[in-house]
């Protein structure tokens, strides 16, 4: 799979869009974009496949209801202003916004290829060549971002769109960064950096160590930066080589916990012949401590992605897998990972360690930490009481 830009300095603003804020009367917006097929459902938010009417341009248009139950105007607010500030060709572009009475419309560009994964699963191979060249485009789209203060924090394989469907064309395997509807900015006033969120699979320990901390005082001094998005892009490219991830466990508790401790290992079958370097990389990326987590930009510098050409071609026959945890995913969607995890963190009634001292407890200690404070969790929450019954 091709790469279409060397280095994060070369990801220069684009022209193809430039977010334009207008308030106009709701009668205007069918005037203005076609709305077509549903590409995709939030929380509160409906994707649509659009064209613009003008010159016929296709998009993809968001359209959030302000009567919904979960709309929450200043986080749409958020997202429309950390989009306006992107133009990088690793991430997707925010291309318009319509706000009228009943809803928001954000107009983005529009990614015809499908989730990364989804396609990998299409194809049927991946090499340690071929899941280079994709981390390399993401560590790039992350290396922009965080050069603009924003953090993602929600760096999963379903934000991770390919930008063409057409196997002949040069954007066909260009991968583009989406979803913006929980980054922040690292010097936010609001406790945003504090506060987990995204999916359990890929938080890193130092986001799941600030949900264990009730007292917001004390959680202000222990709040995470950029490094959350380096462990979420370890956790992927762990998955891409040999198709399951590296933390999970049916038993929530102790995924959290293997999360917290780096709790992982190369010795399956399908870790026997991959090369050292790209096991060495992996384990920079789920580097524990966030101190000694490498930036984005370090990573671009990394002979692991400045000697790409060298690596093995030869098909890691992991996409078999890799189905079978997608099809697991998608049967646990009722399992909500954001709830889970947001619910643990305010409803927690247990103090929590520090986050070096979590470092030195036991596993058992842990365990029994984390059903103490699931104790506390309501019964409808995704990590259920019977889950931590491991004993």
């Amino acid at each position: 799979m091709g790469c279409g830009c060397s280095h994060a300095k070369n990801l220069v603003d684009t022209p193809v869009a430039c977010a334009q804020r207008s308030r106009r009367a709701s009668i205007e917006v069918p005037t203005l974009y076609d709305l077509g097929a549903l590409l995709g459902s939030g929380t509160f938010a409906k994707t649509y496949k659009g064209k613009r009417r003008t010159d016929g341009f296709d998009v993809a248009v968001k359209v959030i209801l302000k009567k919904h139950p979960n709309y929450k105007a200043t986080l749409v607010e958020r997202e429309i202003d950390i989009m306006s500030r992107i133009q990088c060709p690793r991430c997707v572009s925010l291309m318009d916004v319509i706000e009228t009475p009943t809803a928001i419309y954000l107009v983005e560009e529009l990614c015809t290829g499908g989730e990364l994964f989804e396609r990998l699963i299409q194809l049927g191979h991946i090499s340690e060549k071929d899941a280079a060249v994709i981390i390399k485009q993401v560590i790039e789209g992350i290396a922009y971002l965080h050069s603009k203060e924003i953090v993602h924090r929600d760096i999963k394989p379903e934000n991770l769109l390919m930008m063409s469907s057409n196997s002949k064309s040069m954007q066909y395997n260009m991968v583009k960064i989406t979803d913006f509807g929980l980054s922040s900015l690292k010097h936010q006033e609001d406790d945003s950096m504090t506060t987990a969120c995204g999916t359990p699979e890929y938080m890193a320990p130092e986001m799941i160590h600030c949900a264990l901390i009730k007292d917001k005082k004390r959680r202000a001094g222990q709040g995470y930066g950029e490094a959350v998005d380096i462990w979420a892009i370890g956790v992927i490219l762990y998955i891409m080589i040999c198709g399951y991830p590296p933390f999970f466990h049916e038993n929530r508790a102790v995924m959290l916990f293997n999360i917290q401790h780096g709790c992982y290992n190369f010795n399956s079958d399908e870790w026997r012949g991959i090369s050292k370097r790209t096991k060495e990389f992996v384990s920079l990326l789920l580097t524990v401590d966030p101190k000694f987590r490498p930036t984005a930009s370090q990573l671009l510098r990394h002979p692991y992605i400045t000697n790409i050409k060298t690596l093995d071609t030869r098909n890691l026959n992991s996409t078999a897998k890799l189905s079978m945890y997608m099809e697991t995913r998608r049967s646990r969607k009722a399992l909500n990972a954001v709830r889970a995890v947001k619910r643990m963190e305010i409803l927690v009634q247990h103090p929590s360690p520090s986050f070096k001292e979590t470092r030195e407890i036991t596993r058992l200690q842990m365990i029994d930490r984390l059903k103490l404070i699931q104790s506390d969790i309501n019964i409808e929450s995704d990590i259920h009481i019977g889950e931590l019954n491991i004993m």
